[in-house]
């Protein structure tokens, strides 16, 4: 899940007893250090950047913890 959308909202249908991933870095193999993900659609494959999925709101946005 993005890690722009995570404090909105979960993905419509998922179980609510289990815990979501965000991501928010990738790694950088070369310099051997992770970087904050700037542009989401360069890091995901062509045939799911087009795809959304639905997701059921929270009242409030959630806080992050790391």
């Amino acid at each position: 899940m993005f890690f722009t959308r995570y404090n909105k909202g979960r993905p419509r249908g998922f179980p609510p007893d289990k815990d979501v991933y965000v991501c928010e870095s990738r790694y950088n193999e070369e310099k051997y250090k992770l970087n904050k993900i700037k542009t989401w659609a360069s890091c995901l494959p062509d045939e799911v950047r087009e795809k959304d999925y639905e997701m059921d709101l929270f009242d409030q946005p959630k806080k992050m913890k790391k």
